[in-house]
């Protein structure tokens, strides 16, 4: 796969990605609650075949980027089938030069917080720079 970028021209070859690890966020304008929507949606993500990981502000996918693309179609029509009229879907997609899972990326933060916490970070007061 080829793509013009700002610097050029990347490319990537199709057997070198296998899992990708993305986001999919969907807040769904209707007259009620969304939440009887999560279920049906989460379904839709699984029923593709990938791993998933429910956050607080959106689901972290991992599985390879057709499969992902396809989850997305799904929830769209999902969306269509529940007369949910005007959503916003939101994807983001991490892409490294090899596999990545969901427990890599846990334990990468969780191993920078420890790090951050032993030298003793003073986080900021608001007002500083």
């Amino acid at each position: 796969m080829r793509w013009a970028g700002p610097t050029g021209t990347m490319c990537l070859v199709e057997s070198e990605v296998k899992n990708m690890i993305g986001e999919i966020c969907v807040t769904p304008q209707t007259d009620g609650s969304a939440r009887e929507l999560i279920p049906e949606l989460l379904a839709e993500i699984a029923g593709v075949g990938l791993r998933y990981d429910v956050g607080a502000l959106g689901t972290s996918v991992e599985g390879d980027l057709d499969a992902i693309l396809d989850a997305v179609r799904s929830i769209e029509r999902r969306l269509a089938i529940e007369n949910v009229e005007r959503a916003l879907i939101e994807l983001r997609l991490q892409i490294e030069p090899h596999p990545e899972t969901l427990e890599h990326q846990v334990a990468g933060m969780v191993a920078r917080g420890a790090e951050a916490n032993q030298r003793k970070v003073t986080p900021l007061r608001p007002g500083e720079p």
